[in-house]
């Protein structure tokens, strides 16, 4: 029996998680930073007035800049006679240095003093942001704002460095606005920053409709989902979803929790489905599954910009399937066992992206290694079990083209393992996010690849008022695409791997960034023998979904 019409197993690849497809406008307000007040001017220097002999500057206070640096900055004064004059000229010329680096409230002074040896000493004062005050409509805790603000207290105040900060935390989608005003502190050297900060609506509510699932289990399949952030004050989140087709239920729960100042995230998941196969001829003899699947996983920005990222992650994985017939397990696929099999696996993944205002690149890798662990599936006569070892590679690229002319999107995944694999870590193409023109996983194997090439041209604004009303709002889009797919077996007999190609047109409608419809039309360039002929094997693939936040 054929691999993608049988139930008890989580759509493979279901959690190939990919980076988001679309350029999104910001309409997040800027930030404006009033200018710091320059730094008082020096006492009078060197109170006698004479001119000296001087040999060097010795330069003292120091951190963000080494002695050699600053002292290439005085040299040319070195070593010749000078008045309070030119010392003055190299004490702003330390002073320059640091506000062209972004220490704003940092600066150097001449203490009056005794020339010894022709040495005269320059004093660095290095500027604190002493004092970090957010107020606003939020509920975050202050702790978490003004760890994210000013990740090393104890570090001399470069305001570029905070400009960056406060961006990042923009990014994040439970913040909506910050407003941020920085001003002197109580002594020289010191600053203080208020920034008031508007959380965004907490809540999230939603339901989509979407012909996403195989025929075999009812293909259009009905969403409800919800979102609940920031419970603890920390911008954690809560997600749950419950999923119906015709023959298959399924839900899920997940929450992530930053549990460092360097946004290392923990996060939880739990999904579970159960189904049944409607398709004749099998409907007839009662195909039934479930699925279970628990994750625990930690992940951690590594280098983070405005415009870059680069992240790595890892988690620990324990799934498990069921198949029966009649009632009674029954095993339809090699290395499970009375229709039981278990994994438990440790992926190990990496995430770049790259954004610019008209482009986004993105690249992520997951290394699964699966473990003799927690009452996994484990043979000894070579059948497939919970040891194996796949790679998974996914690369997507979006281009927006100047004039209003519409974008480019190209994405490209491939999974290759050494060895034959229990359904659950199966390979799946074919379908909406696959190689459209085809049904839902009509190809399930070990090994895989999928490519594709869109163009999306915007046609019209058809907003709906009711809804919104906003600039973005209401766009519509006609989109022209090919995709091409491969699936193949690891024991496969050379020339055995099939490939499957498709072309085609859709209209996309946002009328909100909350609700949407979209509709494609695929025409597959290889046919694929199936019994019962359903709106995907015409290449009709449809999704439309609306989310209410408050």
């Amino acid at each position: 029996m054929k691999a993608q019409g049988l139930p008890g197993f989580e759509r493979p690849g279901e959690d190939r998680r990919r980076p988001p497809a679309e350029i999104k406008e910001d309409a997040k307000p800027g930030l404006v930073l009033p200018p710091v007040a320059p730094p008082a001017k020096a006492r009078e220097l060197l109170s006698t007035g004479v001119r000296v002999h001087l040999s060097k500057f010795r330069v003292e206070g120091n951190t963000m800049f080494s002695g050699e640096e600053l002292g290439r900055i005085v040299a040319r004064y070195e070593n010749r006679e000078i008045g309070n004059d030119e010392i003055e000229e190299a004490r702003l010329a330390i002073t320059r240095h640091y506000i062209n680096a972004g220490y704003l409230n940092s600066g150097a002074i001449v203490p009056d003093q005794e020339v010894i040896g022709g040495i005269v000493t320059i004093r660095v004062v290095e500027g604190l942001l002493t004092e970090i005050e957010v107020p606003g409509a939020h509920r975050f805790r202050s702790e978490y704002l003004t760890s994210r603000i000013m990740p090393d207290p104890g570090r001399p105040l470069n305001v570029s460095g905070l400009w960056d900060n406060l961006q990042l935390l923009l990014q994040n989608p439970q913040i909506e606005r910050i407003n941020a005003e920085l001003g002197p502190g109580v002594r020289p050297g010191e600053s203080s920053l208020r920034a008031n900060v508007t959380e965004a609506k907490r809540y999230r509510i939603g339901m989509s409709l979407a012909n996403n699932r195989p025929p075999g289990v009812g293909p259009v399949r009905a969403e409800i989902h919800g979102a609940a952030d920031n419970l603890l004050g920390v911008s954690d989140s809560l997600a749950l979803r419950l999923g119906k087709t015709g023959g298959l239920d399924d839900a899920g729960i997940s929450y992530s929790l930053p549990v460092s100042s360097r946004d290392t995230t923990l996060t939880l998941r739990w999904d579970k489905s159960n189904s049944t196969v409607l398709e004749e001829p099998f409907r007839s003899i009662d195909i039934t599954g479930k699925s279970e699947t628990f994750e625990i996983a930690l992940g951690h920005p590594l280098y983070r910009t405005l415009q870059r990222e680069l992240s790595a992650g890892l988690s620990i994985v324990k799934r498990s399937g069921e198949t029966f017939l009649l009632g009674e397990p029954f095993s339809f696929s090699p290395g499970t066992v009375d229709g039981r099999s278990k994994i438990s696996a440790a992926r190990l993944s990496a995430q770049w992206s790259d954004r610019t205002a008209d482009n986004v690149f993105a690249l992520r890798w997951v290394l699964s290694y699966g473990l003799d662990a927690f009452g996994a599936t484990i043979h000894d006569d070579g059948s497939p079990d919970s040891r194996f070892f796949t790679s998974l590679g996914q690369a997507q690229w979006v281009r927006r083209l100047a004039g209003n002319r519409g974008e480019v999107l190209a994405r490209g995944e491939i999974q290759k393992t050494d060895g034959a694999l229990l359904p659950l870590e199966k390979y799946a193409v074919g379908g909406s996010e696959s190689v459209r023109g085809y049904r839902e996983n009509v190809l399930v194997k070990d090994n895989g690849w999928n490519a594709s090439l869109e163009y999306r041209l915007p046609l019209a604004r058809v907003p709906v008022p009711e809804l919104g009303d906003g600039p973005n709002d209401g766009q519509v889009k006609l989109a022209f695409f090919a995709d091409a797919g491969r699936a193949w077996d690891a024991d496969a007999a050379p020339g055995a791997a099939r490939t499957l190609y498709g072309v085609g047109i859709g209209v996309r409608w946002n009328v909100t960034a909350d609700a949407y419809v979209h509709l494609y039309k695929g025409f597959a360039l290889r046919n694929m023998d199936v019994r019962d002929r359903d709106l995907q094997d015409s290449g009709i693939h449809f999704r439309l979904g609306i989310q209410k936040r408050f």
